[in-house]
């Protein structure tokens, strides 16, 4: 019986779930697969487009599920683009909606977020629905990969 090939053990560790193709060997702490030396992700990435990942440039999972390694649901991106695609608010955010904090000197929801270093500012709302709606027709507007936001604002 012939030895089976690198990418024929890959593939067998993989269990789908959905739309999502889910490592099933090895995590790192951080919940990214591992597949011997390499992140599975970025060895699916290879192995779907012929190619090495170009320097410089990181695997988005678009999913924002860490353990994905569909091909579909990864894209190549510079650290910026992986940064607006983020999923929810900073773990310190009280309001539940990235990009908008309660301003408690004018006691309304403020929006602003980061682009090129530079803090956007948005504005202040009395309702937190208005600030998110607005924050996110914002980044819309400025960011590129913002994928999250964009589902967001098709489903409303």
């Amino acid at each position: 019986m012939p030895k089976p090939t690198t990418s024929a053990v890959f593939w067998d560790r993989v269990e789908k779930f959905g739309s999502c193709w889910i490592w099933a060997g090895p995590l790192d702490p951080q919940g990214y697969g591992r597949h011997g030396r390499f992140y599975a992700h970025r060895f699916a990435f290879e192995l779907h487009t012929g190619k090495p990942i170009p320097e410089g440039r990181q695997i988005d999972h678009i999913c924002h599920e860490r353990a994905c390694i569909n091909p579909d649901h990864l894209r190549s991106v510079t650290n910026k683009q992986n940064g607006e695609n983020r999923k929810g608010p900073n773990r310190n955010n009280t309001s539940g909606v990235r990009g908008v904090t309660w301003n408690k000197r004018h006691e309304k929801w403020c929006a602003k977020f980061r682009h090129n270093r530079e803090y956007i500012y948005v504005g202040m709302y009395d309702r937190l629905e208005d600030a998110e709606r607005a924050i996110i027709a914002k980044r819309n507007k400025v960011f590129t990969c913002n994928t999250t936001d964009r589902i967001k604002r098709s489903a409303a």
